[in-house]
């Protein structure tokens, strides 16, 4: 419920609309953000389940300009611990400019057997780059 202004109109219905629709479908994508500790593990542990990703799984790994994506793949690297945890290696963390404590946004893509990583730097980008273009759409 959003408290009336003075002159008695709502917060809410003065806030602008824009022309760009969102998604309509994001079933097939969870989304969870993690902390990332001193040995590049990601701290939540659910989106790995949700995947049934275990440590004998290999991933092919890419990672750019705060962008990060995990692909299975027979021929990749063990990224999976014991524990469960997804875990980035130091040379990885170096490039996304990682530190202990930074948190990542994590987004599962079952069906493509993916997971993205998304630095917090990459996420206030895209979304200035986002807002920016909503805004020029009005004008």
């Amino acid at each position: 419920m959003s408290s009336p202004r003075p002159g008695g109109e709502s917060w809410l219905t003065r806030l602008p609309t824009f022309g760009t629709p969102l998604p309509a479908d994001s079933k097939g994508v969870r989304y969870v953000v993690s902390a990332v500790d001193d040995r590049g593990r990601c701290a939540d542990r659910s989106l790995p389940r949700l995947m049934s990703w275990e440590p004998v799984h290999r991933f092919e790994l890419y990672a750019a300009q705060g962008l990060l994506m995990l692909v299975r793949r027979p021929e990749g690297i063990a990224l999976i611990t014991n524990h469960g945890y997804v875990r980035l290696p130091p040379f990885v963390r170096r490039g996304l400019g990682l530190a202990p404590g930074d948190r990542i946004l994590l987004a599962a893509c079952r069906h493509g057997d993916r997971l993205l990583g998304f630095t917090m730097q990459a996420l206030a980008a895209m979304t200035l780059t986002y807002c920016s273009s909503l805004v020029s759409e009005e004008n």
